[in-house]
């Protein structure tokens, strides 16, 4: 803990067994607060961040589950865009691929993944008590961090008082507890991107990692975004939005800071309801389904996601997923 506080790097060894000993009982959260505080002045490198996520990994009550891919942003870009990541992860199960959405309540917003599954009535104890059937049934699985991991659990009253992103942001991406295959990332910065790109060819996983330039931890759908494509090697990407939808689209019109206003113009997206929101989920979607093989080309990936959300496909998906039809039909 010194060694971070004064400014220097840990070896992955000693990372995995400092964050051990953070996620204990018998740690405070005077302790936990000024880890991550030093931490975020000081910035993580690729080996403690590698280190940290196995340590987390360790404390799942879940295991892998080999043939799943997730699409996830750091969070906490402080944009208050319309949860993307999660439409985009619904519209890739609509087309038939195994998708372990990970996530969680906001912690620095107020319209986290985990609420807006929760506001359309998705079941979260079917996914404990039978991961592979959800799976095997729906194609989507949402992994509630807290729920399968306690480790998290142990710095979520911290990390709301401290309210600015942490290390965790940058966990949670790579700490689905189910270890996906496949990864599709999205962050705020772009040295964290690049450190995400070595995490996962280090890990030797297949994805992309995202950063916009105008500060998304997704593709943008009005500025251009940079990043990585992960096989095997590591390859610099570059996707213009306006290339693959054929139109520009204004930021404003997908971020909101009311969580209902969020919740519902992310459900009107998935239902083709509001043209803005479908474009920014299927350009969110459309690596998942490059990196799956349903298509080959980002702009291949976008039109088969916005055909899915056109022709229905999608608001079947939904309707299997959700219990609360009155938010869907109010969306319609």
């Amino acid at each position: 803990m010194l060694k971070l506080i004064n400014g220097e790097s840990l070896k992955r060894k000693d990372a995995e067994s400092l964050m051990n000993c953070l996620v204990s009982s018998e740690t405070s959260d005077i302790r936990r607060a000024a880890f991550l505080t030093g931490l975020h002045f000081k910035g993580a490198t690729t080996e403690e961040i590698i280190g940290f996520s196995e340590s987390l990994r360790s404390h799942s009550i879940a295991s892998r589950i080999p043939g799943l891919t997730d699409i996830v942003g750091t969070g906490g870009d402080g944009k208050n865009t319309i949860n993307v990541s999660t439409g985009a992860s619904i519209a890739s199960s609509a087309l038939g691929i195994k998708i372990a959405k990970h996530g969680n309540v906001g912690i620095t917003s107020r319209h986290g993944s985990a609420d807006f599954m929760k506001y359309i009535g998705y079941n979260f104890e079917r996914g404990v008590s039978d991961p592979e059937g959800a799976l095997n049934q729906n194609s989507f699985l949402y992994v509630f961090a807290p729920r399968f991991n306690n480790s998290f659990a142990s710095f979520a009253d911290v990390r709301k008082k401290i309210g600015h992103r942490t290390i965790f942001n940058i966990m949670g991406p790579i700490t689905n507890p189910f270890d996906p295959d496949r990864l599709v990332i999205g962050t705020a910065d772009e040295k964290t991107s690049e450190s995400y790109a070595q995490v996962l060819k280090v890990r030797g996983k297949r994805g992309y990692v995202f950063h916009s330039a105008d500060g998304l931890d997704e593709i943008s759908p009005s500025a251009e975004t940079a990043g990585f494509l992960i096989s095997g090697g590591v390859r610099s990407v570059t996707i213009v939005p306006e290339d693959i939808t054929g139109r520009g689209i204004d930021l404003k019109n997908v971020t909101t800071q009311d969580p209902e206003e969020c919740f519902t113009k992310t459900l009107k997206g998935l239902l083709g309801r509001d043209r803005d929101a479908s474009s920014f989920i299927a350009l969110n979607a459309a690596p998942a389904l490059v990196l799956n093989g349903v298509a080959g080309s980002i702009e291949d990936g976008y039109q088969a996601a916005m055909n899915a959300i056109g022709e229905g496909t999608v608001e079947k998906q939904i309707r299997k997923l959700a219990a609360g039809e009155a938010e869907l039909n109010e969306a319609s």
